[in-house]
């Protein structure tokens, strides 16, 4: 392949996501919690730490009596400034746990399922990777549903306990399928980690792989390319980068990725466009979620920790109010499932499948000239 990309200078563009993709989140995520703090306020005063006094401190300096014009905006450029920088940090977290750990490890990258790249030793591992996380967030989540809607102090401390526990032992079945993977080989099983692999491996646990696969065949996303396409793009990548899609890995979406930015004009430009949706679908569903366990820390610790009557008193109460609360939050979980479906659709249909096609086009209209 030509080094024409090196010879030329590498014009880096701003696009509106690299500021929006960041403020968003950020702003979503303050914001949901100040709308839940302005639903609570008829009986519940205290504040909700830290966001609550940053924010409080910035408005009541900026904002007071005696305030001009240019404190407002001094204000606005700050709170711009704090959720532009919250951005970065909701992306990161969102960019480790649903990339690296979701798509990388659980349901392997794009390119092994497009390709039907068979020899992938770690298929097994990401399976049981895949099963432990999917039990231990659908529990989780669970159990944060039942305390919001019963709200009792007992049951909290139970709950918290059983969290606990089911962390630690998926951390340790987590922990043996790494040392087989390293190993490549099975070793034998101690008592403890024979009695959390019986755990993981039992009918319900398997049954709950059924959401996944409803999920996996009505989106369509793990279809393949076809066999004619496949053998056709393997001579093109061959010829163009010397080197086999099962030997390169990894490296077959950036080979493919820095041909189309050096050769593709606006192709490169439509691609930046999926990446940049994605993208926006991972960080708000990411940001969503975190708001909803910052909530529920927050009111759980206030009325289980700390001891708020007033607050225990009025959640553990029915009323049309406190029930649209926690309904309120209940959506909040669903919400971010959306945008989790939402991510992995349009990073699995359209942008992978648009980046593989775009660099074979690109390597036919090459062979033309």
């Amino acid at each position: 392949m030509d080094n024409e990309i090196g010879k030329k200078d590498i014009r880096i563009t701003f696009h509106t996501y690299d500021f929006l993709g960041y403020f968003l989140p950020g702003a979503v995520f303050l914001s949901i919690i100040y709308v839940f703090k302005k639903l609570i306020e008829e009986f519940y005063k205290g504040p909700f730490p830290p966001f609550h006094y940053l924010i409080s401190s910035f408005k009541s300096y900026f904002s007071g009596s005696n305030s001009h014009w240019a404190s407002e905006v001094v204000f606005l450029v700050l709170f711009i400034i704090f959720c532009y920088s919250l951005g970065h940090l909701i992306a990161s977290l969102s960019a480790f746990f649903l990339d690296r750990l979701l798509v990388g490890k659980c349901y392997k990258y794009p390119y092994v399922i497009l390709f039907k790249i068979i020899g992938n030793s770690n298929s097994n591992s990401n399976n049981k990777l895949k099963r432990v996380l999917f039990f231990l967030v659908f529990v989780s989540n669970i159990l944060f549903l039942i305390n919001l809607f019963l709200f009792q102090k007992q049951l909290f401390f139970i709950s918290l306990a059983v969290i606990v526990l089911l962390g630690i032992i998926s951390l340790s079945y987590i922990n043996k399928i790494h040392v087989e993977e390293e190993r490549g080989q099975n070793n034998k099983d101690n008592f403890l980690i024979s009695f959390i692999i019986r755990i993981f491996d039992t009918k319900l646990i398997k049954k709950l792989g059924v959401i996944e696969n409803v999920l996996k065949y009505s989106l369509n996303i793990y279809s393949t390319f076809d066999d004619n396409f496949i053998n056709k793009f393997k001579v093109a990548y061959k010829e163009v980068f010397d080197s086999d899609l099962e030997q390169d890995k990894v490296l077959v979406y950036w080979n493919c990725r820095n041909y189309i930015y050096q050769k593709g004009g606006a192709l490169n430009e439509m691609l930046i466009n999926w990446f940049n949706l994605y993208s926006y679908s991972r960080n708000l569903a990411s940001s969503v979620y975190l708001s909803f366990i910052y909530i529920l820390i927050i009111i759980f610790y206030q009325a289980f920790i700390i001891g708020d009557k007033n607050l225990i008193t009025n959640f553990s109460t029915f009323s049309i109010h406190i029930l649209s609360l926690k309904l309120f939050l209940s959506s909040l979980i669903i919400i971010s499932v959306l945008f989790v479906l939402r991510y992995y659709y349009l990073y699995y249909i359209f942008y992978n499948k648009n980046l593989y096609r775009t660099f074979f086009y690109l390597y036919q209209q090459e062979k033309k000239k």
